[in-house]
């Protein structure tokens, strides 16, 4: 398989696609611009994304560019790696494991709410997407959501991408444990 970024193509997959929540809440919480050891993490971070080490999806992109004014240095930091976003669209494998996620999320024998599944099933969420890319890329999610305890017979009133991503396979670790895994931050 290959990977499509917007306008080129690599043979080398990343090994880990990073989440909107594993970017916006290290700018708002923990390296801040202002802060002296922020730009070290910003600095590695950007060395893997452009090594191809970590991806970022078109997906998130747009989740975090939704969120930010147009002078932030997240925003900023996201035009500086633009060139390697992945674009996952047109590759009809994600597309078919995509589809097989939002089937799985409607199937009422997994019960989730209307709800949750309402929050799941337009395009623009980036979650489906990343666990649907990194199940045909055999990557890591990199993302600080936690698994949702679930009550047989009880509908889930969330879907998290822990949960999703344990069903196909895709395992997912915190910001701090792939920090620990790379090492270099």
């Amino acid at each position: 398989m290959t990977m499509t970024t917007m306008g080129t193509t690599s043979e080398n997959n990343p090994r880990y696609l990073i989440d909107t929540n594993c970017l916006v809440t290290p700018y708002n919480d923990y390296y801040r611009p202002r802060y002296a050891m922020s730009a070290p993490f910003w600095k590695r971070l950007k060395e893997l994304v452009n090594q191809e080490e970590v991806g970022i999806l078109v997906q998130v992109e747009k989740e975090i560019l939704a969120g930010s004014k147009d002078s932030d240095a997240l925003n900023e930091w996201m035009q500086s790696v633009k060139q390697t976003i992945i674009n996952p669209l047109p590759d009809l494998s994600v597309l078919a494991v995509y589809q097989s996620i939002m089937r799985y999320l409607a199937d009422e024998r997994n019960e989730f709410s209307q709800k949750a599944q309402r929050s799941w099933m337009s395009p623009k969420i980036a979650d489906p997407w990343l666990i649907a890319t990194a199940k045909c890329f055999n990557a890591t999610i990199i993302t600080f959501e936690k698994s949702v305890g679930r009550v047989k017979g009880q509908l889930a009133a969330k879907v998290k991408i822990p949960d999703i991503a344990a069903v196909y396979g895709v395992r997912c670790i915190s910001l701090f444990d792939f920090m620990d895994e790379v090492s270099g931050f």
